[in-house]
């Protein structure tokens, strides 16, 4: 029973956030990170800027239907929380750049993701990216 209760508290804390189906497994390269009908996002970049501090850059080629994009962040890769989110309101076929910073990364190992959403309220998340914190 005790293990039962855990695990249902578990599960609570992981849909809070993020759900876990919508994970993909960690990305090796950082070209072309998630690409759909929807949206290109490309050219990430995650990196440590200040004693407590990440900067997480990235740009899409386009957005089709997107209301938002967020940046999540997490301790581990079980549980993902919003860092920031920026509203889009207008479709694009340009580059567009974007700048998240994170004034309170998790652990000595911080786990992103990009996650998007789009006008119809259907959400997307891209792979997992770490930044070791120094």
């Amino acid at each position: 029973m005790k293990k039962f209760l855990t695990g249902l508290l578990f599960a609570a804390l992981i849909t809070g956030c993020t759900k876990q189906s919508d994970v993909t497994s960690t990305t090796p390269s950082q070209q072309i990170v998630l690409k759909n009908p929807n949206i290109s996002v490309v050219n990430v970049s995650a990196r440590q800027t200040g004693a407590k501090q990440v900067t997480f850059k990235f740009s899409t080629e386009y957005e089709k239907d997107i209301a938002s994009i967020e940046l999540l962040n997490g301790a581990d890769e079980t549980l993902f929380c919003r860092v920031d989110i920026k509203y889009t309101d207008a479709n694009s076929a340009q580059l567009k750049s974007y700048t998240f910073i994170d004034d309170a990364p998790k652990g000595a190992v911080s786990h992103y993701m990009i996650k998007y959403t789009t006008v119809t309220g259907a959400w997307y998340c891209s792979g997992i990216y770490k930044v070791v914190m120094q």
